[in-house]
Order: C-alpha cells, then sequence, then structure tokens
C-alpha cells in the first residue's frame, strides 16, 4: 500500500486529494476492495475524520479533502478489505500554512 498527496505540497486552506495504491502480495493490482481511512493530527486533538476512498483503475483508490483544519503533521491509518483478506497501514504527511 502507498499513499500519494496531491498537491506534493499541500496548504491548508486549499483541497488535497489522497490516493492509495494497493497491490497484492505478488504486486498485482487490488481491485474492489472496500478501503477507508481515519485521519488524526500528531500535534493535537483535533478528532478524527474518516474518510471514504473511491476505487478509481489498476489499484488506485482516491479520497478528495475539501481542505485541512490544521497545518502540521497529520496521520492516516487506513483500512483495506476485500472479501476474507484484510489490511491495515499507517502514513504521516505535513500540511503547509
Amino acid at each position: 500500500m502507498d499513499l500519494k498527496v496531491s498537491p506534493d505540497h499541500p496548504r491548508m486552506v486549499r483541497p488535497l486529494t489522497l490516493t492509495l495504491h494497493i497491490t497484492d502480495d505478488h504486486a498485482q493490482p487490488v481491485t474492489d476492495a472496500d478501503v477507508n481511512g481515519a485521519l488524526t493530527m500528531k500535534e493535537m486533538n483535533m478528532g478524527t475524520t474518516q474518510v471514504k476512498f473511491a476505487p478509481k483503475s489498476n489499484g488506485d483508490y482516491e479520497a478528495a479533502m475539501k481542505n485541512m483544519d490544521m497545518s502540521g503533521a497529520w496521520s492516516l491509518a487506513v483500512d483495506a478489505t476485500q472479501g476474507p483478506v484484510h489490511a491495515k497501514k499507517s502514513f504521516e504527511f505535513a500540511v503547509y500554512d
């Protein structure tokens, strides 16, 4: 599971897109998975924002955020399920003023 945040230098009051690329143990794209995330700020308790990822193509899943509440370090805990297979992974990224 890999995460790409767009734009590369996300800003607090601007939209951003979170794109996950998910592959299986044989590096093949995983399609039709149910993918959810929990977004939290690392330095301050801002609560948890639930994020639902929509399938795109070739193992890619995308979630658009209108904006971020605050600049700083954020953590995204991802939970992906496809049938009996379940995977979890955490990512960190920064949001700028």
